[in-house]
């Protein structure tokens, strides 16, 4: 576990992962899904356009454009397998792979070795 914790690549990836959280989650909601945002307001969606427009200086220096808030932003493709056939091997060459496998654990001299049963004398 020490080995984890100073490896310098694993703090640079841990790093990366956290600015990447805090960037996601940097974008609020709208509280109205219904009407579309009002593009005139300047509102901070990334970590970049913060750094860049509040620290740096650089007002609407990322331009504002409509995002879509809602859940359903899937896309529906149609996508079909039938067209992909696997070919089937032979069974026996299964059979007899697994059987050698099966054999070679059970030829080990240690699990064929059942030593003997000694149990205590009857109590009179």
């Amino acid at each position: 576990m020490q080995i984890f914790r100073n490896n310098k690549t694993l703090r640079y990836f841990s790093l990366i992962i956290g600015l990447v959280i805090l960037n996601i989650s940097v974008d609020s909601p709208d509280f109205n899904k219904k009407f579309p945002e009002d593009l005139n307001l300047n509102d901070q969606e990334s970590i970049v356009e913060i750094l860049i427009e509040k620290i740096l200086g650089f007002e609407n220096a990322i331009p504002e454009y409509e995002d879509s808030d809602s859940e359903n932003q899937l896309v529906k493709k149609d996508f079909s397998v039938d067209n992909y056939v696997l070919d089937k091997k032979p069974e026996i060459f299964f059979d007899i792979s697994l059987q050698k496998l099966m054999n070679s654990e059970y030829q080990h001299k240690y699990y064929n070795f059942y030593p003997e049963v000694t149990s205590p004398p009857p109590k009179v």
